[in-house]
């Protein structure tokens, strides 16, 4: 689980990166924007551990498991939209 957990936290992070360097290239950089981004994930990186750490291992896997999907489901949608 924690393999899992950290491919998907780096490749969200890449895939963060390439979309704000996308964004600064092309002038659609918001400050606030990004001060409000930094902000919830600096909190989340705090709280994140600590839940991760007292949650039971199975339940960790469903959660993970239920974000995946929803995510998959945002982007489908995004797509067919």
């Amino acid at each position: 689980m924690s393999i899992a957990v950290g491919s998907s936290s780096l490749m969200i992070g890449v895939t963060a990166l390439t979309g704000f360097l996308g964004h600064l290239l092309r002038g659609h950089f918001d400050l606030w924007l990004t001060v409000v981004l930094a902000g919830g994930l600096l909190i989340g990186s705090q709280i994140g551990p600590r839940v991760t750490i007292k949650t039971n291992q199975a339940r960790l896997k469903k959660y993970f498991a239920i974000l995946l999907v929803l995510i998959a489901v945002w982007l489908v949608y995004g797509v067919l939209r």
